[in-house]
């Protein structure tokens, strides 16, 4: 029974080392080895390393001549204005560093023409490929697992492990995702903990020649912005980029050095590099997708508005002003993402007998949606904003400044795009942090005197309203609006997601032109 028990183990001992030899094997060959955990997106967001010819390539072995690309420096904090680009300048976004798809979003929502750019992204960690399912396209490329480095070959990748309970990194409770290739021995050699970063996930993965790679796959005449967030590997990139010229590809650059990474460099060549990348003339502006914001944000979103526009910024405006003996009253739609429901509300509005004047607050992602019915709109009503995209009641206010700012922000981009001045914001509530971020965004606040259906803690409860017949709703309604304008009159808001709206915004109307002592003005009216 021992004995059996001996060869019954060594047998096992056995299997397992050819099985580690096996795995090593494959890794080190660079064969394809995916562990049954980990989801590819293969042929949407192909792994792509070189994807156009190079300029030599398209003048059968002559470089086109290249544009001149002086005075640099600060300079390359401004705008790129679409008109300064030719009609055949590529716009190309290098995302170096990419993780979690976080850059994708924010450039994409809130870069100037983000759309319109080229982008491609990079990372060494194989499970982020489920993050760029979203975005496809042609000009979207991902290129993972890929090491970006100073020599085409393979190298070590070394990623963080999967999170599980009492996980701490660095002694902090996050998931970064994503890893490096620039680790020092302790870490090396905790191959089950990973180390202080947790860096337990390793695989032999594609290295490339950055510097070569920029060259190859675009041209001097395209307006190129790189983006550099990987973790101490920019230093050899960066090194090789001065010494091959590539810098001449390369219009703006984002980016963060990590001088504390195990490198392989000392703290004085470090310095050297980044001073020589300066002298090239690179202000390197900071880019933090995690907390969503890059150094000339507020230069590329900064915006003057017509001094005539009704108003005041910094104010939050609910009430209307009296024209005369009249008390105004102005309509405002709040349009959410069921486009049936607001067609419905408007095309009820529009059949009543007498020209209603409206404004339509939308968020972004409506825009985005529906970009041919906003601009319709935008020919007979004041259209504002509302937010980027709805979140669950109560959510949107408790986000951090810059994720109020950029949702305020993406929201603007997608009306800019259509061609429509940006005035007037409703969020979904007012605190001090939103009225500072309107403010700075030059945005008149509006806090419409009275919702329906109303929000927050007055809302009407079941017995109220929801528990009655639909011939009893009306009159609950009209009182609650009736109550909450008063004899000042004010600023009625109808949300468009609310089916019940259609119906009751006919007995509004009727209400307000017969027997309210109201006199209906637009918005811009009301506010002058």
């Amino acid at each position: 029974m021992a004995h059996r028990f001996f060869k019954n183990r060594v047998f096992t001992a056995f299997m397992a080392a050819m099985f580690g030899l096996f795995i090593g094997y494959r890794l080190a060959n660079n064969a394809e080895y995916v562990p049954q955990n980990i989801v590819f997106v293969r042929d949407e967001l192909p792994n792509v390393v070189n994807i156009y010819r190079s300029s030599a390539d398209e003048n059968h072995g002559e470089r086109v001549n290249p544009v001149s690309r002086t005075n640099r420096g600060l300079g390359n904090t401004q705008p790129d204005n679409k008109s300064n680009l030719s009609s055949g300048r590529r716009k190309i976004f290098l995302d170096c560093g990419s993780n979690v798809a976080s850059s994708v979003a924010l450039f994409r929502e809130t870069y100037p023409h983000g759309k319109d750019y080229i982008l491609h992204s990079f990372d060494i960690d194989e499970r982020l490929r489920p993050f760029y399912g979203y975005y496809k396209g042609d000009k979207q490329f991902l290129h993972c697992p890929v090491a970006l480095t100073d020599y085409d070959g393979n190298t070590t990748a070394y990623s963080e492990t999967a999170w599980y309970p009492g996980k701490q990194t660095l002694g902090m409770d996050v998931q970064w995702g994503g890893g490096t290739i620039c680790v020092d021995d302790r870490e090396k050699d905790n191959i089950r903990g990973g180390g202080r970063r947790k860096l337990s996930h390793r695989r032999v993965i594609p290295s490339i020649d950055f510097s070569m790679w920029v060259q190859n796959n675009t041209r001097k005449e395209d307006y190129v912005i790189l983006k550099m967030d990987i973790e101490g590997a920019e230093y050899r990139i960066l090194s090789k980029m001065l010494k091959d010229g590539t810098f001449d590809w390369i219009d703006k650059f984002y980016g963060e050095y990590h001088n504390w990474e195990p490198t392989g460099h000392s703290k004085l060549e470090k310095y050297w590099i980044e001073r020589d990348v300066s002298n090239a003339g690179f202000q390197v502006l900071d880019w933090t997708a995690e907390k969503r914001t890059y150094g000339d944000f507020d230069i590329l979103h900064d915006k003057k508005f017509p001094i005539e526009v009704p108003g005041q910024i910094g104010r939050t405006l609910k009430s209307c002003t009296s024209l005369g003996r009249n008390t105004l009253v102005t309509i405002v739609i709040e349009v959410g993402m069921n486009s049936k429901r607001a067609l419905k509300l408007l095309k009820t509005i529009e059949a009543y007998p007498l020209n209603i004047p409206l404004a339509l607050f939308v968020y972004g992602d409506f825009v985005e949606t529906f970009p041919d019915l906003v601009r319709e709109w935008s020919t007979r009503y004041t259209v504002g904003i509302r937010t980027d995209t709805p979140l669950p009641p109560g959510h949107w206010e408790m986000q951090y400044e810059n994720a109020l700012h950029v949702s305020i922000v993406s929201a603007e981009r997608r009306l800019i795009e259509l061609g429509l001045g940006v005035y007037y914001i409703i969020p979904p509530s007012i605190n001090s942090i939103i009225s500072r971020v309107v403010a700075k965004r030059q945005l008149r606040l509006i806090q419409p005197t009275v919702t329906f259906p109303p929000k927050g803690p007055n809302n009407m409860d079941f017995k109220e309203y929801h528990g009655v017949r639909d011939v009893e709703k009306v009159p609950k309604a009209l009182r609650w609006i009736h109550q909450g304008i008063g004899k000042a009159g004010g600023i009625i808001s109808l949300d468009s997601d609310f089916p019940d709206n259609s119906v009751i915004a006919v007995f509004l109307l009727d209400y307000l032109f017969e027997t309210s002592g109201h006199a209906l003005s637009d918005l811009m009216e009301c506010l002058r």
